[in-house]
């Protein structure tokens, strides 16, 4: 999914005696013109930056180092975004239930203009990790004049394996959800494994090929992708690609990862500016007939800003691209794409 947007949105809308919150600030001013990838541990928790001020040149990219359950961006000032944010093939290997996210997902409560909901709940991350938790319970209680803005515990529902047929899609993601893994072609005989549902805190894996064996269903949660036989086909993307025998290639690896950028000045993406969560590929077929994998879905994104915005770029959460079939193997299903949530203008 791509969303590009042109143009200045209205004046801010500031309420009397409400204020939204935007970080603090900790992070200082920041200017990305390097490639910079956060440290963080493998499956780690949410990454919460707190910039005063945040510009990411043309040509870079921001992103973290490992796969994650997110990344959350706070900027009390102005944003500019001219190169990119990334959590493309980011996101986490871990089970939201597990982890303690609620049965209504990762909420995001603010102040806005117009808007009727009311919210007082406390650690609403909870499973995100204690960074995160404990950022937004600085955010005060809306109540009757706020919006909640939701990351679905579930993401989309995962394609299905058919036998002698090309795998089927994975399903997009709709208000808050990630997308949903592709499955694996079928063989004459068999069927193609099945990919797995998205999560918030990654896009679904893709299934293998299946040949002379049923293919492999992806493991839920963002876990592997579904490895192939030796009867001859290839791997679904996933964390990590599951593995192509035969004559199969591996799925690539990574899912979709979730991203939120909030802030409370001017957000300006420029024309060569990106915000990006894609899924990634499934493994083709190389040499005689052999089924292809499926493809990882695309993570959620949300954007909030208090200031103006001036958007000529691009906000992407792409489901990656089913393999490709050798001979009579049929095709990969491709991963869904991943909700996109704003950019939304909220109250200062």
């Amino acid at each position: 999914m791509d969303t590009t947007a042109k143009g200045r949105a209205p004046g801010v809308v500031r309420a009397r005696g409400l204020r939204n919150w935007f970080g603090d600030g900790s992070d200082g001013e920041v200017v990305i013109s390097a490639d910079t990838s956060l440290a963080l541990t493998l499956d780690g928790d949410m990454v919460v930056k707190n910039y005063e001020s945040l510009t990411i040149d043309e040509g870079k990219t921001l992103s973290v180092q490992n796969r994650c359950k997110g990344l959350l961006v706070y900027v009390r000032g102005d944003c500019a975004i001219n190169g990119t944010l990334s959590m493309t093939a980011r996101g986490a290997h871990a089970d939201p239930v597990a982890a303690g996210v609620s049965e209504a997902g990762l909420l995001f409560r603010r102040f806005k203009s117009g808007e009727t909901e009311s919210n007082a709940e406390t650690d609403l991350l909870s499973g995100a990790g204690a960074d995160a938790v404990a950022a937004e319970n600085n955010q005060p209680q809306v109540s009757g004049n706020g919006k909640v803005y939701a990351i679905t515990r579930a993401g989309a529902a995962k394609g299905s394996g058919v036998v002698n047929s090309s795998g089927g899609n994975g399903g997009a993601g709709t208000s808050g959800q990630s997308g949903g893994g592709g499955a694996g072609g079928g063989g004459p005989s068999v069927r193609g494994g099945h990919g797995a549902d998205g999560s918030c805190f990654s896009g679904g894996p893709g299934g293998s090929g299946g040949w002379t064996a049923t293919g492999d269903d992806a493991d839920p949660n963002g876990g592997p992708g579904g490895g192939g036989d030796f009867g001859g086909n290839s791997g679904g993307a996933g964390n990590p690609g599951g593995a192509g025998e035969g004559h199969g290639e591996s799925g690539d690896d990574g899912t979709g990862g979730l991203i939120v950028l909030i802030v409370g000045g001017d957000l300006t993406i420029g024309a060569n500016g990106k915000i990006e969560s894609n899924g990634a590929d499934g493994g083709d077929g190389v040499s005689a007939d052999c089924t292809a994998g499926g493809a990882s879905g695309g993570g959620p994104i949300l954007v909030l800003y208090a200031g103006d915005l001036s958007n000529s770029g691009t906000i992407q959460s792409n489901g990656g691209s089913g393999g490709t079939g050798v001979g009579q193997g049929k095709i990969g299903g491709n991963g869904g794409a991943g909700s996109i949530q704003g950019p939304t203008q909220i109250a200062a």
